[in-house]
């Protein structure tokens, strides 16, 4: 499927998603469209980040597979992408 972020993300297919009533698929998977690096899916996660606030309103959910993540710091770097949107949505702790 050709997703409005180009040719980064595509959305695959897995034996597990289900479908809801309008067929919509659940979870939708998004893995990388071509070889790629943990620094080029964390700038990507920053540039679309609007479009994947819309996949989150219009799915519920989605989740990224296939990408190099490969340690915690990886890990913690693509949380870290995220991190303007998640932090905001955090109560203050102080």
């Amino acid at each position: 499927m050709q997703l409005a972020t180009g040719k980064f993300f595509r959305d695959e297919r897995l034996p597990e998603q289900k479908f809801s009533v309008d067929g919509v698929r659940f979870p939708m998977v998004l893995s990388p469209a071509t070889t790629t690096n943990i620094t080029a899916f964390e700038e990507t996660i920053r540039a679309e980040m609007q479009w994947l606030e819309s996949l989150l309103k219009k799915r519920g959910a989605f989740l990224f597979g296939g990408f190099p993540v490969s340690s915690p710091s990886d890990f913690n770097d693509v949380v870290e992408a995220f991190e303007p949107r998640f932090k905001q949505n955090q109560p203050d702790t102080k």
